[in-house]
């Protein structure tokens, strides 16, 4: 028996200062999110949200766990079981510096399995 691996989902980004989901701008990504999490109907995930390095810590906690509250929000309208979701806040994304750590690639919510 071949069991399927939890695969990477895409990243589903915001705009600055922002804890509102696109839904159009990112429908194809949200699509791929709720697909997957319907096929694997059994696993749990953690949604973390992360900000740009623009403000300070403490609002950026905040607003970090908000991006990750919106996306769930939006998974559970889908259908998907909500405790099955857990929920983040990252702060300020450590993957990008420079320029890029003020960009919207810093400034996304991302979906794994536990």
């Amino acid at each position: 028996m071949v069991v399927k691996e939890f695969p990477a989902l895409p990243p589903v980004h915001f705009a600055f200062d922002s804890d509102k989901v696109d839904t159009q701008k990112y429908a194809n990504e949200l699509n791929t999110i709720v697909s997957v999490l319907k096929e694997f109907s059994n696993t749990d995930v953690v949604i973390t949200g992360y900000t740009d390095h623009a403000g300070t810590n403490t609002y950026n906690d905040g607003l970090s766990l908000r991006r990750a509250e919106a996306v769930k929000k939006y998974l559970v309208g889908e259908g998907i079981n909500a405790a099955r979701l857990s929920t983040s806040g990252a702060g300020k994304d450590s993957k990008t510096s420079g320029r890029e750590a003020l960009t919207i690639k810093a400034r996304r919510a991302e979906v794994k399995d536990k």
